[in-house]
């Protein structure tokens, strides 16, 4: 499996192992570094199944940390509740579609549990304080 994103490249081995190489300015290629790697380097990740290359960021499937992505954050889109980047892969936080920003309900946040042909997804219900 391959992924090109705006200007990095993700690479998926035989042996469930993660390879980065490109652009690692804002930490996309979820190596711990920001340093531009013109080869495949290894990601730190055990059991990769999936992963996907966006923009400035890197989204993983995995046995280690089900969901994980790693790189630019400034619109949230690490999925991980904040809007900080990355520069190792990250748990992923999840949100219900029917999040309240006034009220502060709706927040959850879900495990994912992977075997070889499902992914079950559970969910423990979290209310933050209000927004404003």
């Amino acid at each position: 499996s391959i992924s090109a994103g705006g200007q990095h490249s993700l690479f998926l081995g035989s042996s469930r192992t993660a390879y980065a190489c490109g652009l690692a300015s804002s930490g996309q290629l979820g190596l711990n570094t920001t340093t531009l790697q013109k080869t495949p380097q290894q990601i730190d990740l055990t059991g990769v199944t999936a992963l996907s290359a966006g923009y400035r960021h890197s989204l993983f499937l995995s046995s280690e940390i089900p969901l994980a992505s790693s790189g630019q954050n400034v619109e949230g889109q690490l999925g991980d509740g904040t809007f900080q980047n990355h520069l190792s892969p990250a748990a992923v936080w999840c949100c219900q579609e029917d999040w309240d920003f006034n009220t502060g309900s709706g927040w959850t946040t879900k495990t994912v549990t992977q075997t070889t042909t499902t992914i079950t997804v559970t969910t423990t219900a979290t209310t933050l304080p209000a927004v404003g």
